[in-house]
């Protein structure tokens, strides 16, 4: 696989294409929160995933309230890490709207959207799930690790038709997680 820095979409990150430039499958991978796509970079050719781009972006830098303002990548800001804690609305529809963006420009250049699979590991497991259960488009598939749904309490009325009939959802969480609860 060849490697470029970029999220392939005109934001920070790293992307892998096949060496022979083609492919038919899309996984974006989003890391979690203080973490850059650097640090996930090295495994994702290892998981060989034949005629795969894999695109791994990387958050922006914003103050986390719940750090005392703390500057670090983060896909939204955290108030709290408990269940009734408030969340950050706008931060999650703000990296929805960058990875629904990259969705777009690959569905654009022929890409089906049943090829697509989002994933995430913690933060980034809650945007990928943020983003594929409102998706308009019928998508391959959400890989949630270690994460939670935020603003649980918009559905079942905000998710997406698309999602309803067909979206694959894998979601898997350790008990052994002290930060976020495998219960939320």
């Amino acid at each position: 696989m060849q490697a470029s820095r970029s999220d392939g979409a005109g934001g920070q990150g790293i992307h892998f294409v096949p060496k022979s430039g083609q492919y038919k499958n899309l996984l974006i991978f989003l890391h979690g929160l203080g973490d850059t796509a650097d640090n996930w970079a090295s495994i994702m050719p290892s998981l060989q995933i034949a005629d795969t781009k894999i695109v791994l972006p990387t958050a922006r830098m914003r103050p986390i309230l719940f750090d005392e303002g703390m500057l670090m990548s983060a896909w939204s800001d955290i108030y709290g890490l408990t269940e009734e804690a408030k969340e950050d609305r706008d931060g999650f529809n703000e990296s929805a709207d960058r990875v629904n963006s990259i969705v777009q420009q690959e569905i654009d250049k022929g890409i089906d959207p049943k090829r697509i699979v989002l994933a995430g590991f913690s933060q980034g497991g809650a945007v990928v799930l943020h983003t594929a259960l409102r998706s308009s488009h019928a998508l391959g598939g959400c890989v949630a690790l270690s994460t939670w749904l935020p603003l649980r309490d918009d559905y079942p009325v905000a998710l997406s038709a698309s999602a309803q009939g067909s979206l694959r959802i894998l979601q898997v969480h350790g008990d052994s997680d002290t930060v976020v609860g495998y219960n939320w």
